[in-house]
């Protein structure tokens, strides 16, 4: 059953399930309907367009927020989790205000780390899993494609911002380094004569080619561009987490964000997957060239909307994000390190990671890609892989997304 509303309205329903009230609001004309699960039987006393109430919690134990856009039993879907320090409790389920491009992820704990213990390769430090409670925060919709980054670089370099030749792009700030390798034989953006250019046909495409410290550089001439703070400090690459500029998302900001909700999920959608889901090394998409193939083989970003090849459903999460398995891997802030889910950080509210990284001082990349992952085994939301921020032998795989706070 789908309802179409015409106004904002808030219904109660008498149901047999235990711990379980159902309310409806609306959102565009679309019935949503919302509940909340836990070992109280809960009373949900006030809805608006952006936040639900309800009396009854369990203080400090984390209660489960779900939404459907149908009565359908198998509608329902992990939302957020929600802990409360008495018998109140509040969550923020939507932000009016949410900027053009991004989605917003609301706060609250989700489970991270790999439920079913399976990590192959190399990386295989994503147990054991463990409860992380996360601010709320916003995120881009789609990876950073090539026009957005080429539309911030040009800014950049008119404003005296960057440097830039046909093989490298650096920052004039703080600590100049690379931040962008422009000689690759597969580069899709190129210099010449004072212009930043897109390869033909790649706008879209997900930008890759940058350095850990091109994707942070970004985030700050997009904060200049905007006239929000600028988070990162140049003189040492460090992050101001309380300014509203952008930045690129913390590991467990990612992680839960690429859940949509969904806890102990294989993938932001389920448990399995195929080619019409996500690209990865033989999905099967007109863009790829076969496992073994020397060549990008990307979609477009938010290729996956349910007008795919093969064919298949609009693979948005529950949160309204693209990609956030496979296509490329993104950077994360964090330093990696191996054993960092068994360290007490690990759990701390907001964490940005270990305070230095191992492996050569690895920076933490998510997500999978479409390279190297010939089962889609990389693309769990789970999976932990890192690279070097700088001087990446295998940067055509790997690009970014950012963040911000509300």
């Amino acid at each position: 059953m789908k309802l179409k509303i015409t106004s904002f309205m808030m219904t109660r329903f008498i149901v047999t399930a235990c711990c379980v009230v159902l309310l409806v609001s609306t959102t565009r004309g679309e019935a949503v309907f919302w509940r909340v699960l836990s070992s109280n039987t809960v009373s949900i006393t006030s809805v608006n367009r952006s936040s639900i109430t309800w009396a009854n919690a369990v203080p400090n134990q984390l209660e489960q927020v779900q939404r459907a856009t149908s009565l359908a039993p198998d509608n329902w879907q992990d939302y957020m989790r929600v802990s409360s320090t008495n018998t109140h409790a509040r969550a923020r389920v939507a932000d009016p205000n949410t900027p053009v491009g991004m989605v917003y992820i609301p706060a609250g704990g989700f489970e991270m780390g790999d439920a079913f213990n399976e990590g192959t390769g190399f990386f295989t430090n994503d147990v054991p899993v463990h409860t992380v409670q996360v601010s709320a925060f916003y995120m881009d919709t789609f990876e950073v494609n090539n026009e957005e980054m080429r539309s911030v670089l040009q800014w950049a370099y008119d404003e005296g911002k960057i440097g830039a030749t046909s093989t490298s792009v650096t920052n004039n700030e703080g600590s100049p380094i690379s931040l962008f390798q422009l000689d690759e034989f597969d580069a899709e953006i190129s210099f010449s004569n004072g212009v930043f250019s897109v390869a033909a046909g790649r706008e879209d495409f997900p930008c890759i080619h940058v350095e850990w410290f091109g994707a942070q550089a970004y985030c700050n001439y997009k904060s200049d561009m905007e006239d929000l703070d600028r988070c990162i400090d140049f003189s040492d690459w460090s992050c101001d987490f309380t300014k509203n500029g952008y930045r690129l998302p913390t590991e467990a900001e990612w992680e839960k964000a690429a859940r949509g909700g969904l806890n102990g999920k294989r993938y932001p959608w389920g448990n399995t997957i195929d080619g019409s889901q996500a690209n990865f090394t033989v999905s099967g998409d007109p863009f790829g060239a076969g496992e073994f193939a020397f060549t990008t083989q990307t979609t477009p970003v938010g290729y996956y909307n349910g007008q795919q090849t093969p064919a298949g459903m609009d693979m948005a999460n529950g949160y309204g994000l693209y990609d956030m398995a496979g296509n490329v891997s993104e950077w994360c802030f964090d330093w990696y390190a191996e054993d960092w889910y068994s360290q007490p950080g690990a759990t701390q509210i907001d964490t940005t990671g270990p305070a230095n990284g191992i492996l050569l001082a690895f920076r933490v990349a998510r997500g999978g890609s479409w390279a190297y992952s010939s089962n889609g085994d990389t693309l769990r939301c789970a999976d932990r892989n890192a690279f070097s921020p700088r001087g990446n032998g295998l940067s055509e795989a790997v690009g970014f997304r950012a963040v911000r706070r509300p």
